[in-house]
């Protein structure tokens, strides 16, 4: 039984509905806590994802606007650029 509800939220509160008054009711709370801290964690981490594909994206079209300035300089040489 207990084995059950380690497995997801739903086993867990199925558990917790046959064990008697205040066991079930720790269990739920335990196997609650733990889901909101599981989907906590993975919010961080999503955040965290989400600012570095943001830092990336900044520098890449930062270089990306470098190049394309200097494409589009024409390039007088050394003998050009005297004459004019």
């Amino acid at each position: 039984m207990m084995e059950a509800a380690r497995g997801t939220l739903s086993a867990a509160t199925v558990t917790a509905a046959q064990l008697p008054g205040p066991v079930g009711a720790a269990l739920l709370e335990v196997a609650r806590g733990v889901f909101i801290q599981g989907m906590q964690l993975t919010a961080a981490i999503a955040a965290a994802a989400m600012i570095g594909a943001l830092i990336l994206a900044a520098v890449m079209l930062r270089r990306a606007d470098g190049h394309a300035a200097a494409a589009a300089i024409p390039d007088l040489g050394p003998d050009r650029a005297m004459r004019k």
